[in-house]
């Protein structure tokens, strides 16, 4: 950034703090006299100068909104990967990210030769019959809040929406209520399969284990397949490290927060290290992601979070049964052992083609035994992109509409993953701020998961007195489904196709499951038998956490028969199973 142009041009308030954002651009102000028009041409008449773009500022917002040169754009599905690349050129682009699979989204970024406003190049790839869309991308700052928190989670609406100055209020999953609720299991593990992950100061060594690469370096044809044990991703790839943030940040006073900031993450690596980070062809290679799945449930996980999914396929047997193997394998009735019996908990994203030929969730995310995850954006309205139908399961905030990316997370440390080519952190690169669509809402749900089964460890030693003909992960999905917050104010009450049981909620959902401890200490004795019969019975306090804790049995009142399964579970050992009903 050269601060000596402020200096140099009548056009610039050379007086004004001159605010430095990524790729080289700054934001300077305009001296009262001059307008965008004439302070453009003035700037770029200095050869110093090689693009000038208006700050926006948006009433939805109330913020400003600064354009860089990052452009996004989707290509329509029958266009081949070569066809891409050339058209690109075409318009003085060329490629820093692109995730075919997972997003359907190519990240661009305009050449050094280029000069000027990117938003003409965005009109002139938006117009075109081979793209679906294309939009520039900006930078929308919030103000992180500081109140015990770690940083940046003023950003992170996803967790807390307060609604001010983006967002709307409570359009999030309610993590800063689940966090008040103790855990009993501090290092589940959870798998991540994506492109890739490993050590960042939020999950240092010992948080993350040692996981697997099925591809390899550089797999595409003619190098082939050659698996190994680094996780790690290519240099620019940050769409993994994005997903695990969101699952497990730390809770450490620096940075973002996870979900669930103590869980083990068990990195699991699908794609190749190339700029275009090419996962393997299902119909060809699929025992890629059914190994992948199967390597996950047998070295620990309880949680595998899969923020891709097909498009275009509606079946691969090869990893349906892969899942249901894994989800499915064991039944209350087929064996004692309970730890063989708990599954894994799979949680899959519902898929980025609302807006193609191809709107329904996408497969595996269709499959009854897995969690489908789809997207709303931080007001609450659904996203356009994001798939829907009668498969889905709830949904996570994402974003907002012309924003294809603003959720805060964690990025490869340093200059490796989205930064510094097409993120920007405040002052450290290692976070990112691009990260979006059902990827974005998927690692959510399963760091909800992952929050239950830490805090119901008795799930497994507990596994036919409470679940009956159902897997462990069949009853997160209902404990997961039953808590999410109705969403929609023109649907019906219940479950419908465009935001399945609703909006994903953590703190609900560890309320399912903690019914009958009063005093929120994580265990269930004669302190919380005498406080139900003083709520119950003698109009006493309710619980200290949250009155529903006294509902155990979901019926919205506390009496006789609450008091009773209390009195059981303290006394005499008896299981309280989860709530499923608000």
């Amino acid at each position: 950034m050269n601060f000596g142009i402020a200096s140099r041009h009548p056009c610039l308030n050379a007086r004004a703090t001159i605010e430095p954002l990524h790729r080289g651009f700054a934001a300077y102000s305009l001296e009262a006299s001059w307008n965008y028009s004439s302070a453009s041409a003035d700037l770029l008449g200095d050869s110093a100068v090689h693009r000038v773009v208006p700050v926006y500022f948006s009433p939805p917002y109330s913020g400003e909104l600064k354009y860089t040169d990052v452009i996004d754009v989707r290509f329509k599905p029958d266009l081949t990967v070569d066809s891409m690349m050339t058209l690109l050129k075409t318009v003085a682009l060329h490629v820093v990210d692109s995730n075919t699979i997972v997003h359907g989204l190519w990240r661009c970024a305009l050449d050094d030769t280029v000069r000027g406003s990117p938003l003409e190049y965005v009109n002139r790839l938006h117009s075109l019959d081979e793209t679906i869309w294309a939009s520039a991308t900006f930078s929308a700052v919030a103000t992180p809040q500081s109140d015990g928190h770690d940083p940046l989670f003023g950003y992170q609406y996803y967790l807390e929406n307060t609604g001010d100055p983006y967002g709307a209020l409570d359009v999030d999953i309610d993590a800063d209520s689940a966090w008040m609720i103790p855990l009993l299991d501090s290092s589940l593990i959870v798998a991540v399969i994506d492109v890739g992950m490993e050590t960042h100061p939020e999950f240092p060594g010992a948080r993350v284990m040692q996981g697997y690469d099925f591809v390899g370096e550089n797999w595409y044809p003619p190098y082939g397949l050659r698996p190994d044990y680094d996780p790690s991703a290519g240099r620019q790839q940050g769409h993994g490290m994005a997903c695990a943030g969101i699952i497990g940040a730390g809770h450490d006073l620096q940075g973002i927060m996870g979900i669930m900031g103590s869980c083990r993450f068990l990195p699991i690596k699908v794609s190749d290290d190339s700029i275009l980070h090419i996962w393997p062809d299902v119909q060809e290679h699929p025992w890629v992601y059914s190994d992948a799945i199967r390597w996950a449930a047998t070295h620990g996980a309880r949680v595998i979070s899969c923020s891709w999914g097909v498009v275009g396929i509606p079946w691969v047997a090869t990893i349906a049964d892969a899942i249901e193997e894994v989800v499915d394998s064991c039944h209350s009735g087929t064996t004692k052992d309970a730890p063989a019996c708990r599954g894994c908990v799979m949680v899959f994203a519902a898929g980025n083609d609302g807006e193609t030929q191809l709107p329904l969730v996408q497969f595996p995310a269709i499959m009854q035994q897995v969690i489908a995850v789809g997207a709303i954006d931080r007001y609450g309205l659904h996203w356009d992109y994001s798939n829907q139908g009668p498969t889905l399961d709830v949904v996570a905030p994402s974003g907002y509409k012309g924003l294809q990316g603003d959720q805060w997370t964690t990025d490869r440390v340093g200059i490796l993953g989205w930064n510094p080519q097409v993120a920007w952190g405040p002052g450290n690169s290692d976070y990112t701020n691009v990260m979006s669509g059902t990827s974005g809402a998927t690692p959510q749900v399963a760091g909800i998961a992952a929050l239950v089964l830490a805090r119901r460890t008795d799930f497994d030693t507990l596994y036919h007195d409470l679940l009956g003909n159902d897997t462990l992960p069949r009853v997160i999905r209902r404990i997961v489904e039953g808590s999410a917050v109705d969403w929609g104010a023109d649907t019906l009450p219940g479950f419908d196709t465009v935001f399945g049981y609703g909006l994903a909620n953590a703190y609900r959902a560890l309320l399912s499951v903690i019914r009958g401890d009063v005093d929120n200490n994580a265990r269930i004795d004669t302190v919380d038998v005498r406080k139900m019969e003083e709520y119950c019975f003698r109009h006493g306090p309710a619980p200290v956490l949250d009155r529903r804790v006294a509902d155990t049995d979901g019926d919205k009142d506390a009496d006789i028969i609450d008091y009773l399964r209390t009195l059981g579970a303290a006394s005499y050992g008896r299981v309280i199973p989860p709530c499923y009903s608000y």
